[in-house]
């Protein structure tokens, strides 16, 4: 808790920042006292403008032939498969994986906030399907269902499938209900986390490698019912979980509010949605340095998981269009042209 707090003391500005940088790239400008009646306020997108233009640049230059990854290997044995290999990871980013548009994402945040921040983790999504299964015999009763264990049937319902399979043909089958559940996603899933709520302990920290980092992560929020999917897949503890959702939700950030602003969009005055981080720590156990995530409630000051970080490499991507030396923040499109525009409004 106090280095979360010394953390939100101690990126108050930026935020500030975000906020106004944020309004230029949806041209939203301030109220100022007019010179005269009928003085003219008009704004020229300057930022907004020169953004557009970097991030199609980015765009067609990086993604544009459709080839994320150029593979190479020293193992002879592994040459003739290189090819196919690399057809087959860069067919799964463009059109089954959401890494293009993650890296699209990233680099328009890059280009307004000076960090862009993606988060990669592996993904598994299903949902339930209905499909119906129409029998012209008996033969083809057992090809589809073969015993009633197997087609999750009690014996009655088995038994009558088999009495109307003998009285089915070829113009006039019956019709079987069945349910199922569709692979929606599977594979590494990129989400975009705003620098507003990208989380790092120091808040002062050059880089979230271990040596300049003790901690990083993101500031999220999840619903009453995000909480309990948690714990029902044992990511979050039961008896935290129940206490964190007896209260309130927790109200939006000036930055969000901003965004909403922008958008269009007005919350409810009761929100169902909770603040959380989820902070990926190193400790040291006999000897050996491992890496943990923790998910915290700050507003209630609890501890709903803890669980090991078991993906072998680095899940966070930081991307910048200018890197700086010893700073975890790069340069930015609105960073610098956003005292141009304020000039010319």
């Amino acid at each position: 808790k106090r280095e979360y707090d010394k953390w939100w003391d101690g990126t108050s500005d930026r935020r500030a920042r975000l906020e106004r940088w944020n309004d230029l790239m949806e041209n939203i400008i301030r109220d100022v006292d007019l010179p005269f009646e009928g003085a003219s306020q008009v704004h020229i997108p300057v930022v907004a403008i020169y953004a557009k233009v970097y991030h199609s640049v980015q765009r067609r230059s990086i993604m544009g032939s459709g080839q994320l990854w150029y593979l190479d290997t020293l193992d002879e044995y592994l040459e003739d498969f290189i090819p196919d290999i690399e057809e087959a990871m860069n067919y799964k980013a463009r059109a089954e994986w959401n890494t293009f548009e993650a890296l699209s994402d990233g680099f328009h945040n890059a280009n307004r906030d000076d960090l862009g921040v993606i988060q990669f983790s592996y993904r598994f999504d299903t949902e339930d399907g209905e499909e119906s299964l129409f029998i012209t015999g008996p033969e083809d009763l057992d090809r589809e269902l073969p015993d009633p264990q197997a087609s999750g049937l009690s014996l009655k319902e088995w038994a009558e499938y088999q009495i109307q399979a003998q009285q089915a043909s070829e113009e006039d089958p019956f019709e079987i209900p069945t349910q199922f559940e569709r692979e929606t996603y599977r594979g590494p899933y990129g989400e975009i986390i705003e620098l507003a709520d990208f989380v790092t302990f120091p808040h002062t920290a050059k880089d979230i490698d271990r040596r300049n980092c003790k901690a990083y992560g993101k500031k999220f929020t999840a619903t009453k019912e995000d909480l309990l999917d948690g714990v029902e897949s044992g990511m979050y503890y039961e008896d935290e979980v129940k206490q964190l959702v007896r209260g309130a939700g927790s109200k939006p950030s000036s930055y969000q509010m901003s965004k909403d602003f922008a958008a269009g969009i007005n919350r409810p005055g009761k929100s169902n949605e909770y603040d959380l981080i989820e902070i990926i720590y190193s400790a040291k156990l006999r000897g050996k340095e491992l890496k943990y995530i923790f998910t915290y409630s700050t507003e209630k000051d609890i501890l709903i998981g803890v669980r090991p970080y078991i993906i072998c490499s680095e899940s966070y991507v930081l991307l910048r269009i200018e890197k700086k030396p010893n700073q975890l923040v790069g340069g930015s499109v609105c960073g610098g042209l956003s005292d141009l525009n304020d000039e010319i409004d």
